[in-house]
């Protein structure tokens, strides 16, 4: 059923690896002047008949390199769980009609098709989205830009997944809200099962690792020439300390300054004058971002906006990466990843 969905560009989502183990497992000699993705298209009956091309091509066409943020609906008297299959199943809008079908009808800023797996239904929107200029040396053209937008709809669990970034996201509400009455839609918090804490959701994965983090301080400090001076000697005479461990010649130094350091810390120290921070972890280090001193230091003081984690969807299997955008709420998989690990996330923030 799935296959009714997929358009020559969602081939685009399959890895130059994915590409290698289609050919070798169906023993194909695609000529040089041939594009692999376009022939793969083509050819699409070819790769389904085979249980392992099929799954290549089903677990990676929609998903890939992808941004992905999940909603919430509710129902009340005036807008029921039956009423929203009744609109979702309607062949106007594509159910259950093969995408092909529908390009004919040079649909935009609408939905293009819609199948139905066990409560939740997958549905293609087609959003414009600006210009492009193309040439071809000698002569060029203004060509309008398409998007293909995947969604997945749970009508039992009411919840919604768009499988695009934050802008087109809300463009997407807006059509949802206008074709199937979906009114009472709202996000949902990526970290909301976490108590906010990007850490303990990085411990709940398979061998989550904390990889870089940007982040901005929470509060603006800034100092002046006097402060400036006031803490040059202080840090100083700490650097000291770590040296000749002399305790009491610490203490002098502090009691001859007479400088009022209420309301400071060691992070506000750091970060005065800060507009952002990245923090990026050795590729060959066994302590990830959580773990090192300067993030100890600085926690209390970063509210933190963008988390890179690497994890694992399974026990021994391949790692994968993904940013956690806190700001949007959304993720970003850094790492081509399949409908196996979209699932195995998703499972973790609803």
């Amino acid at each position: 059923m799935i296959k009714k969905l997929y358009t020559q560009a969602d081939f685009l989502n399959l890895t130059n690896n994915d590409i290698s183990k289609l050919k070798e497992l169906l023993d194909l000699d695609i000529p040089d002047e041939i594009d692999d993705y376009e022939y793969l298209y083509e050819n699409i009956n070819i790769l389904e008949e085979n249980y392992e091309a099929d799954k290549i091509i089903s677990e990676k066409l929609l998903a890939g390199q992808v941004s992905v943020k999940w909603f919430e609906f509710r129902y009340n008297d005036d807008f029921t769980k039956e009423m929203l299959r009744e609109r979702l199943e309607n062949r106007e809008l594509g159910y259950n009609v093969d995408i092909t079908q529908r390009l004919k009808l040079n649909i935009q800023n609408d939905i293009v098709s819609i199948i139905k797996e066990g409560y939740v239904y997958t549905i293609r929107l087609f959003v414009a989205d600006g210009y492009k200029r193309v040439t071809n040396g000698i002569q060029s053209r203004r060509e309008p830009i398409v998007k293909s937008i995947t969604v997945n709809l749970d009508i039992e669990n009411c919840w919604i997944e768009i499988r695009t970034n934050e802008e087109k996201c809300k463009k997407v509400n807006k059509i949802l809200e206008s074709r199937l009455g979906l009114t009472n839609i709202s996000g949902i918090r990526i970290l909301k099962n976490y108590n906010n804490n990007i850490n303990k959701f990085k411990d709940s994965l398979i061998n989550g690792f904390y990889l870089k983090y940007k982040a901005i301080p929470s509060e603006e400090t800034d100092f002046t020439e006097e402060d400036g001076i006031a803490i040059a000697i202080i840090v100083r005479a700490i650097d000291e300390y770590f040296n000749d461990k002399d305790d009491k010649k610490l203490l002098v130094t502090l009691e001859k300054m007479n400088y009022d350091t209420e309301g400071l810390s060691l992070g506000s120290i750091l970060l005065a004058g800060i507009d952002n921070v990245g923090v990026k972890i050795r590729n060959n280090s066994e302590k990830d971002a959580s773990e090192q001193s300067l993030y100890a230091i600085l926690k209390d003081s970063l509210i933190e906006d963008s988390s890179y984690i690497r994890f694992s969807a399974v026990e021994n299997g391949p790692e994968y990466t993904m940013q956690v955008c806190m700001n949007s709420n959304s993720i970003v998989f850094r790492s081509s990843v399949t409908e196996a690990v979209i699932s195995y996330i998703r499972n973790k923030i609803l």
